[in-house]
């Protein structure tokens, strides 16, 4: 589901600049969960 979410943001993120901004803050997020993450 987190996958699909990515795609509904990445997708929006490319019609709308604002939302640009707040894809890259939520890679960031997902980033640093990878690391808490093993897998």
């Amino acid at each position: 589901m987190i996958h699909q979410s990515m795609g509904a943001f990445d997708a929006d993120g490319r019609k709308l600049p604002e939302n640009v901004t707040v894809f890259k803050q939520l890679q960031r997020l997902f980033f640093r969960l990878k690391r808490l993450l093993p897998a």
